[in-house]
């Protein structure tokens, strides 16, 4: 087993180190100061419905949004911070209807952290309540566009109501679904990999699996996101001007690009998304190779 516990041990390492460069290259993506040379960012018509629906050329396949900032522009317009997530609520709906109109196939939205427990009671009763009512009103809208809600996080934690909300979901949108929406609530990218490493542990304890054969593939297989089929992030998009991961998606970010947006996630729009997407397409992307 020890050969094992040295691969997870070093995976968990090569994890964090990535998260560490990444968050200093938005750092400098955002400062614009890219080590890069890239396109000037094409305009964008921000007058036309016409435009904001319309498909994007490059546009990723898999963008995930750290939803960041409703309480805080809630606390700063004088209002509850149970508004600001109301708010963003409503916000939400559009960026996803925007962000598949565009021609994303995948969209994953960090909606609850691991973390976010520690807050007070009542809020958190709210977050949750705020979430079954969408669940329920957003229901025809994926039907209607093959869309798959599916989640990832610690699901025995969460409210009963929001976990039978989120199986009636599933059984009326996965079975037809070409595109995916998937929602990560009391989730943390620590966790998923210490969940993957122990389900590793478990098959190799059994003799199902030698140490020797746990190779990268093995691991992301074993996280939460691989045992849904789901891609690796292409986009990060975060709210709110904070430049970090917080435990979002660590493996699997490996390789995404990073769009850092000032702006608190009820002021996010569509136009800002369109903004973000073409900016990613014109990036040049050569996972450590160089251009051919």
């Amino acid at each position: 087993m020890a050969p094992l516990a040295l691969c997870v041990i070093i995976s968990a390492l090569i994890c964090i180190l990535s998260e560490a460069y990444y968050e200093v290259k938005s750092l400098l993506t955002v400062s614009g100061r890219r080590l890069q040379y890239s396109p000037r960012r094409p305009a964008i018509d921000t007058g036309s419905s016409d435009t904001v629906n319309r498909v994007i050329n490059g546009a990723p396949g898999h963008v995930a949004f750290i939803v960041d900032g409703n309480g805080r522009w809630a606390q700063a317009n004088g209002l509850p911070r149970s508004d600001g997530h109301t708010k963003g609520a409503n916000v939400t709906v559009e960026v996803v209807r925007s962000a598949f109109a565009a021609g994303v196939s995948t969209v994953t939205l960090y909606l609850f952290s691991t973390e976010n427990w520690k807050r007070p009671p009542a809020e958190i009763a709210n977050i949750f309540a705020v979430l079954d009512k969408y669940l329920v009103d957003f229901l025809s809208y994926l039907k209607e566009n093959k869309i798959g809600l599916f989640v990832i996080g610690q699901p025995d934690r969460l409210p009963e109501s929001t976990r039978e909300l989120i199986a009636h979901v599933q059984k009326h949108t996965q079975p037809t679904a070409d595109k995916k929406l998937c929602l990560a609530i009391s989730y943390g990218g620590r966790a998923d990999i210490v969940q993957a490493a122990q389900a590793l542990a478990v098959r190799a304890q059994k003799g199902n699996l030698s140490p020797e054969d746990i190779t990268e593939g093995t691991l992301e297989r074993a996280l939460s996101t691989g045992r849904l089929g789901l891609p690796n992030p292409d986009l990060v998009i975060r709210t709110s001007g904070e430049f970090r991961l917080s435990n979002f998606l660590l493996w699997q970010c490996a390789y995404a690009e990073f769009k850092i947006l000032p702006c608190m996630w009820p002021e996010m729009t569509a136009v800002a998304l369109r903004e973000a997407l073409v900016d990613y397409s014109s990036r040049q992307r050569r996972f450590g190779g160089v251009e051919s």
